[in-house]
């Protein structure tokens, strides 16, 4: 009568079934993380440029009889808005400024983004020849 045969699997050492548990477990690690690392870094960079794109194509665009948005750049933690002033004798820096920070902090996302995330918004105003009205940036919202 002959021996019995092993299957193939009995024959394999089991240090190297457990290799590859481990080669495969690191694969799956590998490729989780890589996936965090693209969404969490390169996917938003990627959508920041695509909105960023459709704004600007948009640009300018008149805002109010007096300003112009003229450029923008929006960054994973921040957003800058270039605008220009038709007539600085109306132009009141620390009122706008004022009017800017009440109407992103009294909307709930942008206070979150503000006020969990650190985000900032970032604003510069200058008159049709280029003469610096006003920069400043929203870092804090007043707590509720």
């Amino acid at each position: 009568m002959p021996a019995p045969t092993k299957s193939k699997a009995a024959i394999v050492p089991p240090s190297v079934r457990k290799r590859d548990w481990i080669i495969l477990t690191a694969f799956i690690v590998a490729v989780a993380a890589g996936y965090g690392i693209y969404r969490e870094w390169i996917g938003p960079e990627v959508g920041l440029r695509r909105i960023e794109g459709n704004m600007k194509s948009n640009l300018p665009l008149r805002i109010d009889p007096n300003k112009t948005l003229v450029d923008v750049k929006y960054e994973r933690k921040h957003s800058s808005y270039w605008y220009v002033v038709n007539n600085a004798d109306q132009f009141d820096p620390q009122e706008t400024a004022r009017q800017v920070q009440n109407g992103l902090c009294s909307d709930a996302e942008n206070s979150r983004a503000i006020k969990q995330e650190g985000f900032s918004y970032e604003y510069h105003f200058k008159t049709n020849q280029g003469r610096p009205l006003a920069d400043f940036k929203i870092t804090t919202c007043p707590e509720d």
